[in-house]
């Protein structure tokens, strides 16, 4: 026969209960705090491992950066200049595919640091040319605010996209480029030696300091002439370029030596539809 307990043997079990609660309450409390002191559990993560969606990028604030442009994929950094322009950041890079690998494009993602290597601002540059085949050098440039306290850029570049099927990149026209010292113009030609028609014509004037390891600039080309009304440009027809210099290291035209054109266009040998 159980016996009822009295008010104060009721009160008795009652206080030990309380108590075992706050033991087993106080036990999972240490376990937590434990866990959070493993290594890396708080810690930021500044990685490039994935392409962040626009206006989500990887949070790097307060993580000290590593000056200097990283590769990746087999890319190879053959020559870079950057310097600072009238309130802008001018960045250009010779980039060459080194890989067994075909990539749709090459991306360089840019951090603008201060002094300390902290971040300032964030951009990214997408290659023009595409179908990037094993051996071949694209060019990388860009122009961008000056951040308040920038000091330096710490980078990454990269293969990224999928290969455009049917366009076969066409790297073997025969060109000739010059600049005029007097006008600051760089002028070129480029003729397709190919048999086919080509398109998507894609130009840079890349100009050189005393060697080809002094890179000072890289600036788009834009055909004046020579792609018919279709778009194509035709086997054996040369195209014409004209473009201003106006952006240099130390704002300094006498320090161009030499000057190429680089172009790249692209045969076409899409699927039929079904």
């Amino acid at each position: 026969m159980l016996m009822r307990p009295t008010g104060l043997r009721f009160l008795a079990v009652v206080a030990v209960l309380l108590l075992l609660i706050v033991a087993l309450v106080a036990c999972n409390g240490d376990e937590n705090d434990d866990q959070d002191d493993e290594p890396g559990a708080t810690a930021t993560d500044p990685n490039f491992e994935g392409e962040p969606a626009p206006g989500q990028g990887i949070d790097t604030s307060g993580v000290a950066l590593t000056p200097g442009i990283e590769t990746r994929d087999g890319l190879t950094l053959i020559s870079e200049s950057e310097f600072v322009y009238d309130n802008r950041v001018v960045v250009a890079y010779l980039v060459r595919n080194d890989s067994q690998d075909t990539f749709g494009n090459v991306r360089a993602i840019l951090s603008f640091i201060d002094a300390e290597n902290l971040e300032l601002a964030t951009y990214n540059i997408t290659s023009a040319a595409a179908n990037i085949a094993p051996g071949q050098v694209i060019a990388l440039q860009g122009s961008f605010p000056e951040p308040d306290l920038y000091a330096d850029i710490s980078g990454l570049v990269r293969g990224v996209g999928d290969i455009f099927a049917g366009y076969t990149p066409y790297l073997d026209a025969e060109t000739d480029a010059s600049f005029d010292t007097e006008q600051n113009v760089v002028t070129g030609t480029a003729t397709n030696t190919s048999s086919d028609p080509l398109v998507q014509l894609v130009a840079y004037f890349i100009l050189y300091g005393e060697t080809e390891d002094d890179l000072l600039q890289i600036i788009p080309a834009v055909p004046s002439a020579g792609i018919d009304e279709q778009g194509f440009w035709q086997p054996g027809v040369t195209v014409s370029f004209t473009a201003r210099v106006t952006a240099l290291p130390a704002s300094d035209p006498s320090a161009i030596k030499s000057v190429q054109l680089k172009v790249t266009a692209y045969q076409v040998d899409l699927p039929e539809s079904q």
